[in-house]
């Protein structure tokens, strides 16, 4: 379902784009960084989307030591050949699900672009308070995912931008 909704939007909002899904073996980590060294290698795109992502403390735990390195090094390379990397920078707050606070790979990776989300839902049926004019002003209709992440990298220096 979320894998439609993103190729949906993305022609919504690019309908002349030439949109390219690949689609990984399964949701294992390993498969998925497959998939995206994929479509960089095939040239498939100047925007590669990642819809996807992990707490980056445990990234290394999931697919091995070096791991962040030897994708920074891609990601290195395909920032320098003109294709921008975009990442999900997760679904649940600072904490990304884990007891204190983190950011979500690879989204922390300075060469990829780090995109967050809300849920705008104008239906005075589902919110928690108004204005004084009686507008929406906190939204409760998103239940599971409702916070999107960011933080400082444990991996990665602060770019100078």
């Amino acid at each position: 379902m979320e894998t439609s909704l993103d190729v949906e939007w993305a022609h919504a909002m690019a309908p002349y784009a030439k949109i390219v899904l690949v689609e990984a073996s399964s949701d294992s980590v390993p498969a998925l960084y497959y998939a995206v060294q994929y479509a960089i290698d095939n040239c498939l795109g100047q925007v590669v989307s990642m819809s996807w992502g992990l707490p980056e403390p445990l990234e290394e735990t999931v697919t091995g030591p070096g791991s962040i390195g030897s994708f920074n090094v891609l990601f290195s390379q395909t920032v320098r050949d003109g294709i921008t990397l975009v990442a999900s920078s997760g679904d649940e707050g600072a904490y990304n699900g884990l007891s204190y606070p983190n950011v979500n790979y690879p989204a922390s990776d300075p060469n990829v672009l780090a995109v967050g989300g809300t849920n705008l839902t104008l239906s005075t049926s589902l919110y928690g308070t108004s204005n004084s004019k009686g507008g929406l002003v906190v939204s409760t209709a998103e239940y599971l995912w409702n916070e999107s992440g960011g933080g400082v990298s444990d991996y990665f220096a602060e770019p100078c931008w």
